[in-house]
């Protein structure tokens, strides 16, 4: 188990570790490039979630931006519910 912190300090490292070509050294070989794959996921994922979110939407509804009383109003006529 990493904190935040932690982890940061490793990515870092390993980015300084291949920038720098000592990645294939054996003290860097077994961990570099796993820590460095492991980012590329992480970043993907990070950029997935940010696109699906965009609308603004918990539990498969729509949520207004706050203070937005009109679009409230207009997402209870569309649905025609009343959570707003």
């Amino acid at each position: 188990f990493f904190f935040a912190k932690d982890v940061s300090l490793i990515f870092k490292a390993a980015r300084y570790a291949r920038a720098n070509k000592i990645a294939d050294e054996p003290a860097f070989r077994w961990w570099v490039p796993y820590f460095l794959n492991k980012q590329d996921r992480i970043i993907s994922a990070v950029k997935r979630r940010a696109v699906k979110r965009r609308k603004n939407e918990k539990f498969g509804l729509e949520l207004p931006k706050p203070n937005d009383v009109r679009r409230a109003l207009q997402i209870d006529d569309e649905t025609s519910t009343s959570h707003w």
